[in-house]
């Protein structure tokens, strides 16, 4: 779920919370995410993502 976006000039920031599933274990998790967009000329040029992949990994690897 998106939960904030913050635009500066060419560079944008949206935080968000996902809950997901992974189907090989069952295995529910939420992560927080932040992803940075870098837009030029009204197209996104650039995109970083950051979140929480150490709860990522024990989801994938739970059992």
């Amino acid at each position: 779920m998106l939960e904030r976006v913050i635009v500066d000039g060419g560079d944008v920031v949206l935080l968000a919370v996902g809950t997901h599933t992974v189907l090989a274990t069952g295995t529910e998790f939420t992560t927080l995410a932040a992803i940075h967009l870098m837009v030029d000329d009204n197209r996104i040029v650039r995109l970083h993502l950051y979140e929480d992949t150490l709860t990522v990994d024990k989801a994938f690897h739970a059992g």
